[in-house]
């Protein structure tokens, strides 16, 4: 199982950045907000399910397009992407959103 900081730099290189983040950087400016259901992208507001819905599409076509390949890189990259539109819709989940609040909560307390 890869770590969340290779499973992240992985979706970044399949998108074409070329580089791998710097996940201890791009942590501090990338987060969640529960409450608001808003993400915050290098420091960027984004609270538009647009995004999201644009996302998952994307990862569901590229998902597709190489279901079809009858290689063995082109049936990873199927799971690659089954496993990134697994993670987005998970994300979307209120039990999953109501657990990173939960989460943040315990560590506030702390």
């Amino acid at each position: 199982m890869s770590t969340r900081a290779e499973l992240i730099n992985q979706l970044a290189l399949s998108m074409g950045t070329g580089r791998q983040t710097n996940s201890a950087d791009s942590a501090s400016k990338s987060r969640y907000n529960s409450k608001t259901g808003t993400l915050y992208c290098n420091n960027k507001k984004d609270s538009s399910q647009d995004v999201a819905v644009q996302s998952l599409a994307y990862f569901a076509g590229l998902r597709d397009k190489y279901s079809k390949s009858d290689t063995q890189q082109g049936k990873q990259l199927t799971q690659m992407y089954q496993y990134a539109v697994e993670c987005m819709k998970m994300m979307q989940s209120p039990k999953v959103k109501e657990a990173i609040r939960a989460e943040k909560l315990k560590k506030a307390a702390f």
